[in-house]
This record gives structure tokens, C-alpha cells and sequence, in this order.
């Protein structure tokens, strides 16, 4: 199992992190292995990854979803606490992991575990690894009888009509389904 691993410290100021984006975004296109980066962001992806505290501002998650978006990453699920960082009244998500394609084709690690805080105001991240598992590299075959089957065209349909959102990570679901 060979991935790269990126460990991510962002800054508190928004300006102050375009340069992170910036140099991830540099290096997740110029990997072609599995990626995964994981850390303290210090910036929310979405409005509900803050909450008893000022709304989330469009400023504030607009560089973090370009880049997103940009470099074709995807979060991996979340188990556990649905916030990593607390003062004791606001709670934010701002820790997490985050997957490049090659990620989500090749390793069977989908899910990261957000543990209790402790002493500490962030919750620690787990990621699980088990050396013996090996993903299994069968090649997808199209055969083009398949869609002439009275069903083909119903059952794409199908598949690709459920979730609500188009990220990567739902992308590679509904793929799978057609599948």
C-alpha cells in the first residue's frame, strides 16, 4: 500500500492561506499516487461546519471549495464527533481529510474517525490502516451487447437520479452503481 500523506496546519487568516491552496493544488497535480491530506485546515467548507457562533461568510469557504473543486479532492466520511474544534461555546469542523481520485479508486480507507478532544480544544483525526488488505485492480469491461438490454438505459437512469449533490466522491458512487 503506498499513498502520500500531506499534513496540513493552515493559518488563521484567510488571506494568510492562499498560499496554502495555492502550493496543495501544485502538488496534488503533479501526484499520480493515492493522496490523502489531513490536518487542521483552520477554515469551514461549508456552512454547517460552524455552529453558537457568527454565520459562516461566503469569504470564508469560497478559496478552501475552489479549491476543492480545482484539484478534484473529495473529504472522506466522517465517524465520530461532527466537530474538531471547540473554545467551549463555538464548535467548527475545521480538521479533516481530504482524498484525491486516485485515493478513492485504489484504497479501501474511506472513513476517518474524529476522536474525543481530551485536554486540547482539537479533536485528534484517525485514520486506519491495515496493511494485509489489497484492493482488487480488475479493469472495467464494457461490453456494447449490454446496451442494447431493454433495461440499460432505465437502469443509468436510475443510478445517476439518486443523491443530491455532484461532488467526486458522489460521482464515483453512481459510477459504481451503474457498474
Amino acid at each position: 500500500m503506498v499513498f502520500c500523506l500531506v499534513a496540513i496546519y493552515g493559518l488563521h487568516i484567510i488571506h494568510d492561506r492562499l498560499q496554502l491552496w495555492e502550493e496543495l493544488g501544485k502538488m496534488v497535480s503533479s501526484t499520480q499516487e493515492s493522496l490523502i491530506c489531513m490536518g487542521d485546515f483552520n477554515a469551514v467548507l461549508m456552512g454547517e461546519d460552524r455552529v453558537h457562533g457568527n454565520p459562516v461568510q461566503e469569504m470564508e469557504i469560497k478559496d478552501f471549495n475552489d479549491f476543492m473543486v480545482n484539484a478534484g479532492m473529495t473529504e472522506l466520511k466522517v465517524v465520530g464527533r461532527g466537530y474538531t474544534w471547540s473554545n467551549g461555546c463555538i464548535c467548527s469542523k475545521i480538521d479533516r481529510a481530504v482524498v484525491n481520485v486516485e485515493w478513492m479508486l485504489n484504497m479501501r480507507q474511506r472513513e476517518i474517525s474524529i476522536m474525543q478532544p481530551g485536554t486540547f480544544d482539537h479533536s485528534p483525526l484517525s485514520l486506519e490502516l491495515d496493511s494485509n488488505e489489497r484492493v482488487n485492480h480488475r479493469a472495467f469491461k464494457f461490453f456494447n451487447c449490454i446496451a442494447n438490454h431493454h433495461e440499460f438505459l432505465h437502469r443509468v437512469k436510475e443510478a445517476w437520479r439518486s443523491g443530491q449533490t455532484m461532488d467526486l466522491k458522489e460521482v464515483w458512487h453512481k459510477l459504481k452503481k451503474v457498474k
